[in-house]
């Protein structure tokens, strides 16, 4: 296979400059072979193609997928365990160290006891979003439970262009933006070329599980008014960035959509890195009904779905990628005007026991986003509990102010969890 990335993904391989990785740790309870482990990641390959390509870029500047016959074996890196927090000292590592050129774009980190292990799964952000990396994990696992599991592979050598419907693609408004799009995009970026590059060279996150009798409470309340855990979570957490002095313009978030939801090409067990993403914005009035407010941002969030354009960015293809080195010196030194951006996993779809290994804890997928503004949270619901990772740079929120944000959080969830 060779193909030519979008331009979505090229934007995000950002021509290899940065490290852009999505990173997730899961713990298991059980007797992991280092043979049977490769194996499992050697049919992980034999499933997703992406998995079995690296990156090239040819005197032209676009970059392609290329895959290696036979395919390159994902790295494996063992290291002795540490004890339970040991994956959080080496996320910030994993999410910053670039792949190696011809390498596959994942790589995989096993912290290693006797009984228990953490596998740290890292995946660059072209060919991976949360929702894929969390595919990868139920996989890797129902592989070692069950070696003669069979799994379909799919062609990942179709242009993303030719998900968009042909009627849409002869649309006359498509037309002239793709022609036009490129000359604009050129002298926008020119005019921004100007602006001050803001560093991104002191990442950190923070790590909040709740446990599963708050958790609980928390879902169950939200179910008695008719609301969301996404909804109040955002009405939150935007309270909480509100609450300090320096952030209280700040009025609006993103919210990270699945784009599998709208082309239906793209299928649930499919590798894709691109999400939608979808503004909200709100002021946040503690004087008023929390519930009341998650319900506003519940369908405010609705209203902005279903204006959601799925195919327009799809259009945007390899014609666009000579301006990629352009637009990652532009996303470098723009601070954006949103708090931060939200990516909500939900109820995962990974098992509690995979034969003879039981999933004792799932970390969130995140990242460490290395341009514009990084603040995220993302989040996902695990065992009946609410799992949250956040990340940033101290170059846009210290540490001690986020954790003064989700100190406010926290307080609000308490009086709210009944």
């Amino acid at each position: 296979m060779k193909r030519a990335l979008a331009f979505l993904e090229a934007s995000l391989y950002a021509a290899g400059v940065v490290a852009n990785h999505v990173v997730a740790t899961v713990t298991i309870k059980g007797i992991l072979r280092e043979a049977t482990l490769q194996q499992a990641l050697a049919r992980l390959q034999q499933r997703h193609p992406l998995l079995r390509a690296h990156i090239d870029i040819d005197h032209k500047g676009i970059a392609y997928f290329v895959t290696t016959e036979p395919p390159i074996p994902i790295p494996v890196e063992v290291q002795t365990r540490q004890g339970g927090d040991h994956w959080k000292s080496i996320f910030i590592p994993a999410c910053v160290r670039s792949f190696a050129p011809q390498m596959p774009l994942m790589r995989l980190i096993w912290l290693q006891s006797a009984t228990v292990s953490d596998l740290v799964f890292i995946c660059h952000h072209t060919i991976c979003d949360g929702r894929s990396v969390l595919t990868l994990i139920n996989e890797t696992l129902q592989i070692l439970a069950q070696p003669t599991l069979q799994l379909d592979t799919y062609d990942a050598a179709t242009p993303l262009s030719c998900y968009v419907p042909a009627a849409l693609q002869r649309k006359l408004s498509h037309r002239l933006i793709r022609r036009l799009l490129p000359p604009i995009m050129k002298v926008a970026l020119w005019v921004a070329s100007f602006k001050q590059e803001i560093p991104h060279n002191k990442p950190y996150f923070l790590h909040w599980k709740l446990d599963a009798e708050f958790s609980g409470r928390l879902l169950h309340q939200c179910k008695i008014e008719s609301t969301s855990i996404h909804a109040l979570l955002g009405v939150l957490f935007l309270a909480g960035f509100q609450s300090l002095a320096e952030n209280r313009k700040y009025q609006k978030l993103f919210c990270s959509v699945d784009m599998r939801h709208f082309i239906p090409q793209i299928t649930a067990d499919m590798l894709f890195g691109f999400p939608a993403m979808v503004p909200v914005r709100m002021r946040i009035n503690l004087s008023a009904s929390i519930w009341q407010q998650a319900k506003q941002f519940h369908l405010q969030l609705q209203r902005q779905l279903a204006k959601i354009d799925p195919y327009g960015p799809l259009l945007y293809t390899e014609r666009l990628q000579p301006l990629v080195p352009a637009l990652t010196r532009y996303a470098q030194k723009d601070r954006g005007k949103h708090a931060f951006t939200f990516s909500n996993m939900g109820r995962v779809a990974i098992q509690e026991q995979y034969g003879g290994l039981i999933v004792e804890a799932l970390h969130s997928p995140a990242c460490i986003f290395p341009f514009g503004n990084p603040s995220t949270l993302c989040v996902t619901t695990f065992g009946g509990q609410l799992d949250l990772l956040f990340t940033s740079d101290e170059n846009f929120l210290t540490k001690a102010n986020a954790e003064l944000v989700y100190e406010k959080v926290r307080n609000l969830m308490e009086k709210l969890a009944g």
